[in-house]
């Protein structure tokens, strides 16, 4: 993932979880939601970019799995 494609996946969790929200308080539900927040929101993401997005979003949580930081990937399934 290219840093621009990180930074918009931050800013786009930050925008909707909240700032303050922790990373172990994402839910597998929160998740989905979230992901079908990228599939409905305005302005429209192309498919494939939203696709792309959530990839990153999935590595970001598995990297945060592999440190310990989480229990567990709530974005492990969502495609």
């Amino acid at each position: 993932a290219t840093a621009v494609n990180l930074n918009t996946v931050a800013n786009d969790l930050t925008g909707y979880f909240g700032q303050a929200t922790p990373l172990r308080d994402v839910t597998p539900a929160g998740a989905d939601a979230f992901r079908t927040h990228y599939l409905t929101r305005e302005p429209k993401l192309s498919p494939d970019t939203a696709a792309r997005r959530l990839r990153t979003v999935r590595k970001l949580f598995k990297d945060a799995t592999s440190l310990k930081l989480i229990d567990a990937n709530p974005f492990a399934g969502i495609k």
